[in-house]
C-alpha cells in the first residue's frame, strides 16, 4: 500500500508542474533542491555540483546528498555513502572532471 501512495504523490506533484508551465517547484530555502533517496548518486552529484558551479570534494558532495535526503542502498552507512559517489564520479570521465585531490567539476563547467 505505501508504495502505491507514492507512487500516486508523483503523479500528483507531475501533474501540479504541469500546471505551473514545467517549473519545478522549489521548496528548499537558498535554490537548493532536494536529492530525494531513490536518486542515483550519478544523478544527485549532478544536481548538487550544477548548484554550487564549481569543483567539489566528492565527501563534500555526498555530505551534501546525505544533508538532502540521499540514503543510498538499505543500511548504508555515510562513509559507504561518500566511498560509492568517488566511485561513480571517478568512474564517468564524461560527466566529471577530476581536478586532483579528491575534487570534482562537471565536465560542462571545464569547457
Amino acid at each position: 500500500m505505501p508504495a502505491e501512495c507514492e507512487t500516486a504523490a508523483r503523479v500528483l506533484r507531475r501533474l501540479a508542474r504541469e500546471e505551473d508551465g514545467g517549473k519545478k517547484r522549489n521548496p528548499r530555502p537558498g535554490g537548493q533542491r532536494e536529492a530525494p533517496p531513490r536518486m542515483t548518486i550519478l544523478e544527485a552529484a549532478k544536481l548538487i555540483l550544477a548548484e554550487k558551479k564549481s569543483e567539489m570534494h566528492s565527501n563534500a558532495v555526498a555530505d551534501e546528498a546525505i544533508r538532502r535526503g540521499y540514503k543510498g542502498k538499505k543500511k548504508s552507512t555515510p562513509d559507504a555513502i561518500r566511498k560509492s559517489f568517488w566511485a561513480i564520479m571517478k568512474r564517468k570521465p564524461d560527466v566529471f572532471k577530476a581536478m586532483g585531490g579528491g575534487k570534482f567539476k562537471l565536465k560542462s563547467e571545464t569547457a
